[in-house]
């Protein structure tokens, strides 16, 4: 079910391009993930991540309706990118690997350290855009519409030394001695393949006789929990992201 809904943006996007339409561009576009915002959730693993620079980039067309109106697709290679830094939670499957059953340890444990957390997306959005004032040379618009995106990595990377608990106070370590808790692993299998939600932002264009170039602000917001197993976390994707591109008008 969830390819058959990929698989229905990726034909809309053939369909566009057969629309006799006013206007027909295509065009680039690239920029960042605006920091700060924060992943904060019930669950705890992953309560108090906040979002970090990341880069992001993708291709655009636009179908023109009319003067106002556009359809506008995109392709976009997206990356989430969150970092938390002090006292946080070890859920069960960071250690299940690693054969410590007979030890009977928690769901759950605790330590201070540092961790970067990165997935990447490749995202079809499929949006409505609405020129608000248009003057020929520098327009405003609004966009929106829904989205599908395919996860194609999950990494997660811990650094820091120190004792883990088995306690949410700290006051049972699993052992008296310090750990070396850095560690680098994909992660990917633990998430959703496909995520959905809805994009939508504001943007100006500054026109010239070849195309237009244009800055959009955008926020994104997932649907669907990120995580397969409720014990690695419960989060929907939220992200915003100011992006700067060139399209080049194909037709009149």
């Amino acid at each position: 079910m969830r390819y058959a809904v990929l698989f229905a943006f990726i034909t809309c996007l053939g369909v566009n391009e057969s629309i006799a339409q006013a206007k027909i561009s295509l065009g680039i576009k690239m920029g960042t993930a605006i920091p700060g915002i924060g992943l904060n959730s019930a669950n705890p693993v992953m309560d108090g991540y906040k979002n970090q620079l990341a880069p992001c980039f993708g291709f655009v067309l636009e179908t023109g309706l009319n003067k106002k109106w556009s359809l506008l697709n995109e392709l976009n290679y997206a990356t989430i990118s969150i970092r938390k830094n002090g006292s946080q939670v070890i859920p069960k499957s960071a250690y299940e690997n690693l054969n410590l059953t007979r030890y009977n340890f928690p769901d759950f444990m605790y330590a201070n350290f540092e961790s970067n957390i990165k997935i990447k997306y490749v995202e079809i959005p499929m949006m409505l855009k609405y020129y608000i004032r248009q003057n020929g040379k520098i327009n405003f618009f609004v966009n929106g519409g829904p989205f599908v995106g395919l996860l194609v990595y999950g990494n997660i990377k811990t650094s820091g030394t120190g004792k883990v608990y088995t306690d949410a106070a700290y006051t049972n370590p699993i052992t008296p001695f310090p750990l070396n808790l850095n560690q680098e692993q994909n992660v990917q299998d633990r998430l959703e393949d496909i995520n959905y939600g809805f994009q939508g932002g504001i943007g100006v264009t500054l026109t010239n006789s070849f195309g237009e170039l244009f800055a959009n602000l955008n926020g994104t917001f997932g649907f669907n929990n990120m995580q397969r197993n409720k014990i690695d976390g419960e989060n929907k994707s939220a992200e915003a992201t100011l992006c700067v591109g060139y399209l080049i008008h194909l037709s009149k």
